[in-house]
């Protein structure tokens, strides 16, 4: 009896510690960030995306906008990523 009190004592802890673990760590993948697009070392458009987007050789696609289904933007060329604090 006292094995399966320990146990379910135990059983709750590691899920309070994970449940506080993953509410206090952002997503990375709701991380708002800044995307820049250069041509000849000026910056010719920026973007806020909504995630960090992903690099297909030297494409990037990320979303944009606060849309439950957020418009894709596709970029090409010499681009940047910041972070949005």
């Amino acid at each position: 009896m006292k094995k399966k009190f320990m146990l379910g004592l135990f059983l709750i802890s590691a899920c309070i510690i994970v449940y506080s673990l993953a509410l206090s760590s952002p997503s990375p993948m709701n991380r708002h960030c800044i995307v820049k697009l250069y041509d000849g070392g000026k910056v010719v458009q920026s973007w806020e995306a909504v995630d960090f987007g992903q690099v297909d050789g030297q494409t990037l696609v990320f979303s944009v906008g606060n849309d439950p289904n957020p418009p894709r933007v596709r970029i090409h060329g010499t681009w940047s990523i910041e972070e949005k604090e």
